[in-house]
């Protein structure tokens, strides 16, 4: 149904995760990851000084577009284009890159991996809702999802 604005109403049951699953394909998913990686692997590879005057803009294919600062750096990357290349494709594990196309722009900050918040003690938790976290925490062997299950159920009961 359609209101008088042609916009359909809002539904108030959940949408069942398979009838969204099929639209994730549409969302190029792959794509975003390999630029996402090139990017976060973008400074150890060309280090910090050649990062702050070059950065990655997108990726379209094998591809890597990247804005410089000026012309002397363009030339210099342009020398160190194939050495580039190779160090990310190697840090990659696979051929990411076959071409680096520069232009002079705005450059970036350098991509920072967001580390996760330091965990802060569980304050206001009773004896029996520590223990019951640890039960419920135990038998998992990744560490950095059970720091998060902790957290989040120590905030529930905080």
């Amino acid at each position: 149904m359609v209101d008088r604005r042609g916009k359909r109403p809002r539904s108030t049951s959940p949408t069942p995760l398979g009838t969204i699953l099929p639209s994730l394909g549409n969302l190029n998913l792959a794509a975003k990851l390999r630029e996402y990686k090139i990017m976060k692997a973008w400074e150890e590879c060309v280090g910090p000084t050649l990062c702050k005057k070059a950065y990655p803009e997108r990726l379209m294919g094998t591809t890597l577009y990247c804005n410089a600062t000026s012309s002397a750096w363009m030339s210099e990357i342009t020398y160190q284009k194939t050495t580039i290349i190779e160090r990310i494709n190697r840090e990659l594990g696979y051929r990411a890159l076959t071409e680096l196309i520069l232009k002079i722009g705005t450059v970036k900050a350098p991509f920072k991996v967001k580390s996760a918040p330091i965990a802060r003690a569980m304050k206001d938790l009773t004896t029996e809702d520590k223990t019951f976290i640890e039960t419920v925490t135990k038998g998992i062997k990744d560490d950095k999802l059970k720091s998060l299950i902790k957290r989040v159920i120590g905030k529930s009961r905080s």
